[in-house]
């Protein structure tokens, strides 16, 4: 044990500062994580989240993700990116809808002929069966000109139709 000196005043006058200033820096450096973790680490958490409800499916915009700072500037293009991804479903949606819808059409207008031609065939044929030639031919030369204008729906004029239906009547 030292004396009771001068030299023990001057570790206790040295000692007392440098207690408290070591104390002073341990509250800064805890204070500055705090900060740093209020900053940094809680809003790339809230980043995370947030991109693993736009993998689970959930592409809604989330303001609270835009901050005035940097990683604000990294939540509003995921919500961006978000918007992009729910309008290019959207669009793929509406394409695959009016590509349903074509083909529909499409499937329509290939038995809607068909139906027509064994309607007026079927109506041929009884006409036939009753002795009813003059019925019989109306009906064929009838078959006969929806068979032209179906077929050659882009290359039908009213010229044309007038001269093919004069000389189905002959």
């Amino acid at each position: 044990m030292l004396p009771n000196g001068p030299t023990q005043r001057q570790i206790t006058f040295v000692s007392v500062p440098l207690l408290i200033s070591l104390t002073a820096i341990l509250l800064l450096g805890c204070s500055l994580a705090f900060l740093l973790h209020r900053m940094i680490a809680h809003p790339i958490s809230a980043l995370q989240s947030r991109i693993e409800k736009i993998s689970g499916g959930d592409f809604s915009a989330d303001p609270d993700i835009e901050w005035d700072n940097e990683l604000g500037d990294i939540g509003r293009g995921i919500n961006s990116m978000s918007a992009g991804v729910t309008a290019l479903m959207e669009h793929r949606l509406e394409d695959e809808k009016q590509k349903q819808d074509l083909e529909y059409r499409m499937l329509q207008n290939q038995i809607n002929p068909h139906f027509l031609y064994n309607a007026l065939e079927a109506i041929r044929s009884d006409a036939l069966l009753a002795d009813c030639a003059d019925i019989a031919e109306t009906t064929e030369a009838l078959a006969t000109f929806f068979r032209y204008t179906i077929s050659n729906v882009q290359a039908v004029s009213y010229t044309h139709l007038r001269a093919h239906e004069t000389r189905s009547n002959l």
